[in-house]
């Protein structure tokens, strides 16, 4: 079902009758009570104060708690919360009164069992349940009071399941009471008198209903008036009519009065008027703490001289400072504040800050009393007083592990690995710290034995070896010492988790991996191909005594080896030795060669590889290329006679004569291709070419000869020769031409 309440605050710390031990799920683990083994509670679940903070002295607040059962378990059990002295105690069966309980769930029991009234003011509200995992429920105090006095309030709370010992709710439950809406207004000066056409300033402090003092912020726009005649402007008020006026300041429908009485005549006197205010009125143990002293010559024309206000450090503040405002001093140990003159309307402020101190020596006051060798018409406003007390403080639980303990912890590891619990002030760790004593628990995420060597003390000890692998908390539980009073005498606790780790022995034996690649699967006839093979130890164990055998095809042409640095290579036997090899390094060794014949069909290098520490016999690759026919190029070279083509005289007794060649298109040094050549001959200007034997197509003469006197006609001749291969395997069978150009001419006319 679903439950909605306020937004939410952080947990608190749980809450546990005194003796009593949290230990993990009841998968083994135990705990020691009063010496007695008692086993181990089930994990708690969670449960969250939902309502976070109210007004001072409040009516009709609702205090609202979620609970969820764990993820993986069912419980049944009683939940315990302790509410404060101060708040309305919880009740049932009258839903109009004040701190009426309701509860609402999806499980199978989740009811209140009972109200206790504590020694201390306190009250424990107890819910019996039964929860399936997974399961939520909810609690409701509805039309509660909440105390009158400002500050943090905790809410601790444990659950017991059947038959076991309590557990505390992890986190930290408090409601936080602020001070209230504004209630009460006080005006400085009450009284005051000016001359006729003189000013007065003053100054406000606002409290909510319960006597907190309010800051200037929170008293909203502060409006002042005068009857029954002159004007104020901000905080400054004049009037020129001679009597009693009545000065009204105003925050909304609050108000305060003072008086101010106009004389007729110059004043010669003036009217000192002094305030104390302390910044909190119960602030907690060693947390900061100040009062203000303000002295106020209210005079509207006369200033003030001889002013001084003797104003004591209180007693108990610890490591008390002063801070005196312009040119005015204090001297601490005498505790007088010397003024000196203050001008018509002028304050000086005098600030003592300090750190609250122990709860037992109770209240603590400061008191101002203002003198000044002006005559002082009005002495009922020269003395002021502000008390605080200290109240307890809360602890906070802290865990410290051991800087020795590996990070992460290895439970494959034997060793002992330590935690440090201790107790300070939660609001000041600089503090005096509680004195008490530690118990410890512990859980794995599943409800594993956590392999605990000790309980008691400050330090927790486990043996790495018995830690489960899995998510694990451990919780440090703080009983104070009921003879110091400066702290709650709550049952404190925090918890630390952490993650064990596993890690298994280090492998004795390696592992080799062999892979063969080849530039190209299918190179031409006589171009390079080159096979590189790779021995790599892919084990973390050094690999001792590695070599490998090499398989070396025949088809290629003129094959070289090259083993890398530190390993060698023995023609004779095809063995690379290539010795010790580190985890994760590698050798390599490259066979480089020509392709051979296309007829010898596929030319494979085959790698064996094997280890004297080797896991398997032996690690094995190959690759594999398959030549491919090459291309032919066909090139004509001219003779040396043959004048230049562009100028071929027709009166040139001469010849022309040129001769063609085939060659492997990718590699001249290899074997040449066999065929057949056939000359064509052709015009620019369609003229006949002079027959020749070789321009026979059935010739296959390589050299084709012209006498320059037969060419006849002045033009541009294309003489062609043409290859045909004859079927050599290891040439492409198309047929490949080239050509060449000459221009005849007729220089004699």
């Amino acid at each position: 079902m679903g439950i909605g309440f306020a937004r939410g605050r952080p947990r608190g710390v749980g809450w546990l009758k005194r003796g009593a031990v949290v230990a993990g799920a009841a998968l083994g683990i135990t705990t020691l009570v009063g010496g007695a083994a008692v086993a181990a509670p089930a994990s708690p679940g969670t449960l969250k104060l939902v309502t976070g903070q109210a007004d001072s002295g409040a009516h009709g607040v609702p205090l609202g708690w979620s609970y969820t059962a764990p993820a993986k378990a069912s419980v049944t059990g009683t939940i315990r919360i302790v509410v404060p002295k101060g708040f309305s105690a919880p009740r049932t069966g009258a839903l109009a009164a004040p701190g009426n309980v309701l509860t609402a769930s999806t499980c199978a029991r989740f009811s209140v069992s009972g109200t206790a009234l504590q020694a201390n003011g306190s009250t424990i509200l107890s819910i019996a349940t039964n929860c399936a995992a997974g399961k939520v429920g909810a609690i409701l105090m509805t039309n509660v009071t909440v105390p009158g006095a400002v500050g943090v309030y905790e809410f601790p709370a444990t659950f017991t399941p059947t038959g076991s010992s309590p557990v505390a709710f992890t986190g930290a439950d408090t409601v936080q009471i602020k001070p209230g809406p504004l209630a009460t207004l006080k005006i400085s000066p009450a009284t005051a008198t000016i001359t006729a056409g003189g000013s007065q300033a003053y100054t406000v402090a606002g409290y909510d209903a319960a006597g907190n003092a309010l800051s200037s912020a929170a008293l909203g726009k502060v409006t002042f008036g005068i009857t029954p005649d002159g004007k104020c402007t901000g905080a400054v008020c004049t009037a020129s009519k001679a009597g009693v006026h009545t000065v009204t300041a105003a925050s909304g429908k609050i108000k305060a009065t003072a008086t101010l009485t106009v004389g007729g005549t110059t004043q010669t006197s003036a009217d000192l008027a002094v305030t104390e205010i302390v910044s909190t009125a119960t602030p907690t143990y060693y947390t900061s703490v100040s009062f203000t002293t303000t002295v106020t010559n209210t005079s509207a024309t006369a200033a003030a001289t001889g002013v001084v206000v003797q104003a004591a450090v209180p007693a108990g503040l610890v490591s008390p400072t002063a801070t005196p405002s312009g040119s005015t001093t204090y001297n601490q140990a005498s505790g007088t504040w010397t003024v000196g003159s203050l001008a018509a309307g002028a304050s000086a402020t005098l600030t003592i800050s300090g750190l609250a101190g122990d709860v037992a020596l109770g209240a603590q006051t400061a008191n101002a009393t203002v003198t000044s060798t002006t005559t002082d018409p009005n002495l009922t406003n020269n003395t002021a007083s502000a008390t605080e007390t200290s109240k307890p403080a809360s602890i906070a639980v802290t865990i410290t592990p051991n800087p020795a303990n590996p990070n992460p912890i290895d439970v494959g590891v034997p060793g002992t690995v330590s935690w440090t619990a201790s107790a300070a002030n939660a609001a000041n760790p600089a503090a005096p710290a509680p004195t008490g004593t530690f118990r410890w628990s512990c859980i794995g995420a599943n409800g594993e034995p956590c392999g605990i060597a000790s309980f008691d003390g400050p330090t927790l000890s486990l043996s790495t070896t018995g830690l489960p692998i899995s998510e694990t908390t451990l919780y440090a539980i703080f009983t104070p010492d009921p003879a110091n009073g400066n702290y709650v005498q709550d049952v404190a606790s925090t918890a630390s988790t952490f993650t064990p780790t596993y890690t298994p022995p280090p492998p004795t034996k390696s592992d080799l991996a062999v892979t063969v690649s080849v530039s190209s699967s299918s190179p031409a006839y006589y171009t390079d191909v080159t096979f590189t093979a790779t021995v790599k130890n892919t084990s973390a164990v050094t690999a001792t005594g590695v070599s490998a055998s090499v398989d070396l095809p025949t088809g290629l042409v003129s094959p070289t080896v090259t083993p890398s640095s530190s390993t060698s290579f023995d023609q004779g036997t095809s063995t690379w030795t290539i010795g010790d090899l580190a985890p994760g390094a590698s050798a390599t060794l490259t066979v480089s060669a020509l392709a051979g014949n296309v007829s010898a069909g596929e030319q494979a290098v085959n790698v064996t590889a094997t280890a004297t520490n080797a896991s398997s016999a032996a690690y094995g690759a190959e690759a594999v290329e398959t030549s491919a026919p090459a291309p032919v190029a066909v090139v004509i070279s001219p003779d040396p006679n043959n004048p230049p083509s562009d100028n071929v005289d027709l009166g040139n007794p001469g010849n022309l004569s040129w001769t063609a060649f085939f060659a492997n298109a990718d590699n001249a040094s290899a074997p040449a291709p066999t065929g057949v050549v056939v000359w064509t001959c052709e015009t620019q200007g369609g003229s006949d070419c002079p027959f020749v034997p070789a321009l026979n197509p059935t010739a296959n003469l390589p050299v084709l000869t012209f006498k320059i006197s037969t060419l006849g006609v002045i033009d541009i001749f294309t003489v062609t020769a043409t290859f045909a291969p004859n079927g050599d395997s290891n040439y492409v069978q198309e047929a490949v031409s080239s050509s060449v150009t000459f221009t005849t001419t007729n220089n004699g006319g």
